[in-house]
């Protein structure tokens, strides 16, 4: 009996899949590998996009001006990183003002400024502002004046000849000036530190009573000789005179330094520290303790400066690591520590090799400075160890960019990234050049010693000149209009629609040497509002369009009677949804997921791409 062989049936080419946000966790943008070799979660291209806290896509918060109108042309020149009092203080033009969201109140306080870029800080309940001409305290009224000065005592116990033990520095903010004499029986004539006296009216105080010049004193304005027409007579400090000489560019040395921090060693931040005078580069003076033990912002004493490194160079701003304040400079950052005794704060070189050219970049990222430097992009600084100086690391390197390939940070204008602002929120930094911003969601991906791993993103239409974080929201000031702006959970920026979009890496799927079909994909949302979202989808040979309405329920009218049945009806769970598209003989495949609509959201929270691979490239 004839048995004719068996057919063999060949199986079938088993299904694979490739599943993102899943097993292939959604990232953040590379610009520095060809698209075919970066992470597989990571993009080569994505615009106003985040990860929420399940590591979904989503379109980034909108934004929304908060004044009832614009203040006019020009930028906000300076605002309160924090809310003071209640009330958001801010430079515009030649004003200061508060703004008061509760009541929705915008209030001029202050005219009359330079118009400049500023910067404020709070010290001893008051808030200073320094825009590199004036210096302005404005209390918790909200009252702003001019800083007049502390005004030093010089000497105690002088003869009315002279001599005495120094007491205090001459204030260089502040022309006034005093010498505590212990008088003499008979003598009349009494000498001061300084000759040269302004024309101010000289003041004393002689054993506790006020006398007044030319009533009870003349003096010698070229000489600083004050004598009395009635002798003083013998005491110890008995004789106390108050004189004035104006030193030309003393006072400038102050107001013309843009950037200032507080320090003091350990947790007392009992003096300013300032710098940033484009006059003396290289420089920083430091407040002093009026009667060697009290803060006072208002006394700047003469000596209390230093010059670091170049003087070519300029120290461009502050920041802090452990207990040291950081001068940041332009070709290197320094590291000035506090020491007790007689107080000194020593000075030294924490880092020569990478120098800070972008002011605005400065911020401190759980408990780690980060900075920017025009060339190489960003920084943090990791350690106080200087002996290998490898105590600052990049972090930028996924965004910085390839020339004329994938534009990136470093490809915008040089005066664009020396002008750039930043900010951190508590969960992601800002850095703002031009009209886009790379954000860094630092909760999402700590700083570990790799920057391989740091996460970033990327936004359009970020106008941002300065920022502020008040009542859990974050806040900025507009570079080109006289306006403040808020993020809010709209999507939508300023009435417009936010155009976003994220595009996979160039897939292989692991399988350069085979040719594949792409039999589809299905992918999971929860946009929260009916959407579209639009997909690309790329071969080696041509390319598809599909564009997918969700539906997200995300409340519907009962119909039945009026109030009493109505009821919101909330869709909890994603939406998934199935694209029949099929690429047969592709070795290479890319998605892009798009969406430009007003209010819409681009939410996605899984794509899963199944494939066949077929044959290997002959």
């Amino acid at each position: 009996m004839y048995n004719p062989p068996k057919l063999q049936i060949p199986a079938p080419t088993p299904m694979l899949e490739l599943s993102f946000g899943t097993s292939i966790p959604f990232s953040g943008l590379n610009l520095r590998d060809a698209e075919m070799k970066i992470g597989n979660g990571q993009s080569p291209s994505m615009q106003n996009i985040n990860l929420d806290d399940g590591g979904a896509i989503t379109k980034r918060r909108g934004q929304v001006y908060v004044l009832a109108e614009s203040l006019g042309p020009g930028k906000i020149n300076g605002m309160h990183e924090d809310l003071f009092y209640g009330k958001i203080v801010y430079a515009h033009g030649t004003k200061l003002y508060t703004y008061d969201e509760t009541t929705e109140t915008n209030t001029e306080i202050a005219t009359g400024l330079t118009n400049a870029k500023g910067g404020f800080f709070t010290f001893n309940d008051v808030l200073y502002y320094k825009n590199g001409t004036d210096y302005k305290a404005i209390t918790s009224a909200f009252s702003v004046g001019n800083i007049t000065g502390y005004i030093p005592t010089l000497t105690i116990g002088r003869a009315p000849t002279g001599g005495g033990t120094a007491y205090e520095q001459f204030n260089l903010i502040q022309p006034g000036f005093k010498d505590s004499f212990s008088g003499t029986v008979g003598t009349t004539a009494y000498t001061l530190s300084l000759s040269g006296l302004d024309a101010t009216a000289v003041t004393a105080v002689v054993n506790g009573v006020a006398k007044a010049e030319t009533t009870d004193f003349t003096v010698n304005r070229t000489t600083g000789v004050v004598t009395f027409s009635v002798a003083p007579g013998a005491g110890t400090n008995n004789v106390i005179i108050t004189a004035y000489k104006t030193v030309s560019g003393f006072a400038e040395r102050i107001k013309g330094c843009l950037y200032s921090d507080l320090f003091g060693g350990g947790s007392q931040d009992s003096r300013i520290f300032t710098a940033g005078n484009d006059n003396y580069k290289n420089a920083y003076w430091y407040t002093g303790l009026t009667g060697n033990t009290a803060y006072d912002a208002t006394y700047w004493p003469e000596n209390n400066f230093n010059r670091i490194g170049s003087d070519t160079k300029k120290i461009v701003g502050w920041t802090k690591l452990y207990s040291r304040l950081l001068p940041m400079k332009e070709d290197g950052i320094y590291s000035i520590t506090y020491s007790t005794g007689t107080v000194t704060f020593p000075v030294s070189v924490l880092n020569s090799q990478v120098g800070c050219d972008m002011p605005g970049s400065i911020q401190i990222v759980k408990n780690l400075p980060v900075y920017g430097n025009t060339k190489s992009g960003l920084w943090i600084i990791t350690s106080t160890l200087i002996e290998s100086e490898k105590n600052v690391n990049q972090i930028s390197a996924l965004i910085n960019g390839v020339k004329n390939l994938r534009p990136g940070l470093l490809d915008e204008s040089m005066t664009d990234l020396a002008n750039c602002s930043s900010f951190d929120d508590g969960r992601k930094y800002y850095i703002c050049v031009g009209s886009k911003a790379w954000v860094w969601d630092y909760e999402l991906s700590p700083y570990n010693g790799s920057q391989e791993q740091v996460v970033w993103f990327y936004y359009t239409n970020i106008n941002a000149e300065n920022w502020a974080y008040m009542n859990r929201e974050t806040y900025y000031g507009d570079r080109t209009i006289g306006q403040i702006v808020k993020f809010q959970d709209n999507y939508n920026d300023f009435g417009q629609p936010i155009d976003a979009f994220w595009k996979s890496k160039a897939l292989d799927f692991g399988t350069p040497n085979w040719k594949k079909t792409i039999q589809g994909f299905s992918f999971s949302t929860r946009s929260g509002t009916n959407t579209n979202i639009t997909f690309t989808l790329t071969d080696d040979r041509n390319q598809k369009t599909k564009t997918v309405l969700i539906k997200s329920k995300s409340f519907s009218w009962a119909s039945s009677s009026f109030w009493s049945a109505f009821t919101w009806k909330v869709f909890q769970f994603q939406t998934t949804k199935k694209i029949n598209s099929t690429h047969s003989g592709t070795i290479n495949f890319q998605l892009k997921a798009a969406n430009n609509e007003l209010n819409k959201n681009l939410s996605i929270m899984s794509i899963i791409l199944l494939y066949t691979k077929d044959q290997m490239v002959r």
